[in-house]
């Protein structure tokens, strides 16, 4: 129907991350009986695509099933250089060539009730099968000054399947006021991935001679991502000129990573974390006749983590509550253009990769490993915007922006 191109959300929304966020709004298929759709799609470096529609839809319901599949093929290939010590080594000179193939199908389906005319009951499913492929060459030459001392070749190989499923129960009230509205929505979402990783080295001197060759790892990993939603927003108008908008939400996150090392037991990593996210929000909106208006808002949240390694029984808590407000002054001027000024803070929590205390070698000379003690970090994102309208249907818009960030 639209896409909403939201550069500074307000306090209605997520907090997560620095940029700003499309609300893609779906277009409702109105048409009484049964239609579908066939689309198919074709890019270069073998990228390819295709689905199916369906919906049939009578006074009492709406039922529909998308199908698409995938397929999308990335190269890459980077250089490094670097200088260490270790004995006779000083430098090194790494190349990498990867390719990866991705492929994935991807099914929804759902039905919307109509209970009558101001109340509606959705429920959908989500199931989607996917699987890629990784091959890293990684070319490295050691060196003491100009003269080289080693050469090896790293054959690092990943393949890994994965199946999400998701499913949904939705309400919507309606109101005889057309723009007073009350929404609930439950989600659960559950993803099971399985990788397994081969690190192959040769080990090679000068005159390319072959020293050794061994498989340094062959390794398992189990991803299971569990993601349970609860959500409720409403929003009252009071008049043309101002309105409310209030709402709750409470996401719980358990990430399970379990990593098995077939040739080293010692290596093994069972990394666990689990999240809890609640929050409310409310926000006030006036406009006045001249064109003038503003809204103000805040979002109240209380973040509840917990990560533990239980290889070794290491455990960490980070609890902490935040407030998030959100200010947007706008004026509309009679030739059908806006100037905006907005102030939102946001946040940026580690990923569960960073705070992950497991070694990772897969790059002997780039181990890296994360930190269970990583706090977020906090942006104070400011924003000044202009918009024109045309009667055409054309816009231009344009935005000066200024990000602050705490906690890097």
């Amino acid at each position: 129907e639209n896409i909403e191109v939201i550069t500074n959300p307000s306090a209605k929304y997520d907090p997560d991350g620095m940029g700003g966020i499309m609300n893609i709004v779906l277009k409702k298929n109105r048409k009484i009986g049964l239609n579908g759709s066939i689309t198919a799609g074709i890019g270069t470096n073998n990228k390819y695509n295709a689905g199916l529609n369906l919906n049939y839809r009578n006074n009492k319901y709406n039922a529909y099933v998308n199908y698409a599949y995938r397929y999308n093929e990335r190269w890459g290939q980077g250089i490094t250089n670097a200088s260490f010590s270790d004995g006779l080594i000083s430098d090194s000179y790494r190349v990498s060539d990867s390719e990866r193939i991705g492929k994935s199908h991807l099914v929804k389906a759902g039905v919307d009730f109509y209970l009558n005319d101001y109340n509606t009951l959705g429920l959908s499913t989500t199931q989607s099968i996917r699987s890629r492929e990784s091959t890293e060459i990684l070319s490295i030459e050691e060196l003491d000054g100009k003269l080289i001392r080693k050469k090896s070749f790293r054959n690092n190989i990943e393949n890994s399947d994965g199946f999400s499923q998701d499913y949904a129960l939705t309400y919507k009230k309606s109101f005889q006021d057309s723009k007073k509205e009350l929404t609930a929505d439950v989600n659960l979402s559950r993803g099971p991935n399985d990788e397994e990783a081969v690190f192959v080295e040769t080990v090679g001197i000068a005159d390319d001679a072959i020293v050794d060759f061994t498989i340094l790892e062959d390794n398992n990993i189990g991803i299971n991502n569990t993601v349970l939603t609860l959500q409720t927003d409403y929003t009252h108008p009071f008049n043309k000129e101002s309105g409310l908008e209030v709402g709750y939400k409470s996401i719980f996150r358990r990430i399970d990573n379990n990593f098995q090392a077939d040739y080293d037991a010692n290596l093994d990593n069972n990394f666990v974390y689990d999240e809890q996210v609640h929050a409310i929000y409310g926000l006030y909106e006036y406009r006045f006749p001249a064109g003038f208006g503003f809204k103000l808002g805040s979002r109240l949240e209380q973040a509840l983590t917990e990560s533990t390694l239980r290889n070794t029984g290491q455990t960490n808590e980070n609890n902490y509550f935040s407030v998030y407000p959100s200010a947007f002054l706008s004026q509309k001027f009679s030739n059908n253009s806006e100037i905006q000024l907005s102030y939102t803070r946001r946040v940026q929590r580690p990923s569960v990769r960073s705070l992950n205390p497991f070694n990772d070698i897969s790059d002997p000379k780039n181990i890296r490993m994360g930190n269970p003690n990583l706090k977020p970090e906090f942006i104070n994102a400011f924003e000044l915007s202009y918009d024109k309208f045309w009667k055409s249907g054309l816009s231009f818009s344009s935005a000066l922006y200024l990000r602050l960030l705490n906690d890097v």
